[in-house]
C-alpha cells in the first residue's frame, strides 16, 4: 500500500486529463481554418508520468456548438469509466490488504499454538525432574512466571499491531477522502464549463468564442486538479514510520519477556541444581 498514493495520482491525472483533452484537442487551435487537428505542441508531465492526448476526430471550429452535445457526452463517459477503474483498483487493494492481514493473524495464531505446545512439553520434563516438594514448588513458580510473561508479551504485540493497523486505516481513509474531493471538484468544474458552453450556444454566441471559453475553463480545471493531487501527502513514508514504531514496540515486548525468563530460569536453576531454560 505504500505506493498506493502515487499510483492513484498517476492513474487519475493521466486518465482524467486524457478524458478531457481527447475531445478538446479537436477544438484547441485558434485561427480561421475550417478544420482542427489534435494538439501536437507537447505533452503534460505529472510526477514523471507523461500524458499524451488521445487521437480524436477533427471538428470544424464553426460547428463547435453543433458538435458540443457529442463532445460533452464523451467527456462525461470518459470520466465515469476512469473513476470506475479507480474504484475497481481500490477494491483490489482493499482486498489485498485484508488478505495480508488475515494471513498474518493466521500465521501468528499457528506460531503461538506451536510455542504453547513446546512450552508445555518443556514444563512436563521439568516436573519429571522435580523430586522434592521444594523443587516441585520451584517448577510451579517458574511455570507461572513464564506463563504470565507470555500473556504480557502477546498482549503488547497485539496492542502494537492494532495501533499500527488503526493508524494505517486512518491514513488511507484520509487519503481517499482527499482524492475523492479533488475528483469531485474537478468534475464539478468540467460540468460547470459544459453548462456555460451549452447556454452560450443556445443564446447564439459565436461558436469560436464559446469554444475558446470552454477550452480555457477546462484548462483551469485541469491545473486546479493537478495542484490538488500534488498537495495530498504521500502516505508511504508515514506508513513506514508507523511500521518502525510497531517493530520497536514488539522488540521491546520481546526483550522484556527474555529478561523475565532469564531471571526465572536462574531461580529455578538454583532450586534444581542444574541449568534450565524456558
Amino acid at each position: 500500500m505504500h505506493s498506493n498514493r502515487k499510483l492513484i495520482t498517476q492513474f487519475l491525472v493521466a486518465g482524467l486529463l486524457v478524458a478531457q483533452l481527447a475531445p478538446i484537442s479537436a477544438i484547441a487551435t485558434d485561427g480561421g481554418s475550417t478544420s482542427e487537428k489534435p494538439s501536437t505542441s507537447g505533452h503534460d508531465s505529472i510526477n514523471g508520468h507523461t500524458v499524451k492526448p488521445a487521437e480524436t476526430p477533427k471538428v470544424e471550429s464553426t460547428s463547435f456548438c453543433n458538435k458540443f452535445g457529442s463532445i460533452n457526452s464523451s467527456v462525461k463517459t470518459n470520466e465515469e469509466e476512469r473513476v470506475g477503474k479507480l474504484n475497481s483498483r481500490r477494491g483490489q487493494e482493499t482486498t489485498k490488504l485484508a488478505t495480508t492481514r488475515s494471513k498474518r493473524e493466521s500465521d501468528l495464531a499457528t506460531a503461538r499454538a506451536k510455542a504453547d505446545a513446546n512450552r508445555n512439553e518443556h514444563y512436563a520434563k521439568l516436573e519429571a525432574k522435580a523430586t522434592t516438594d521444594a523443587q516441585k514448588a520451584a517448577v510451579q513458580a517458574f511455570e507461572a512466571t513464564i506463563d504470565a510473561a507470555v500473556v504480557q508479551r502477546r498482549a503488547a504485540v497485539d496492542a502494537a499491531d492494532k495501533t499500527y493497523r488503526d493508524a494505517v486505516d486512518a491514513l488511507l481513509a484520509s487519503h481517499k477522502t482527499q482524492v475523492d474531493a479533488a475528483i469531485t471538484s474537478f468534475k464539478a468544474s468540467v460540468a460547470s464549463a459544459g453548462t456555460a458552453a451549452q447556454a452560450s450556444c443556445t443564446a447564439g454566441t459565436d461558436s469560436k468564442t464559446v469554444r475558446d471559453a470552454y477550452k480555457a475553463a477546462i484548462t483551469t480545471a485541469q491545473a486546479s486538479f493537478k495542484a490538488a493531487m500534488q498537495s495530498i501527502d504521500n502516505v508511504g513514508p508515514q506508513i513506514k514510520a508507523l511500521n518502525a514504531t510497531r517493530k520497536a514496540a514488539v522488540q521491546a515486548a520481546i526483550n522484556a519477556f527474555k529478561a523475565t525468563a532469564a531471571t526465572a530460569a536462574a531461580t529455578l536453576k538454583t532450586a534444581l541444581g542444574e541449568t534450565t531454560t524456558p
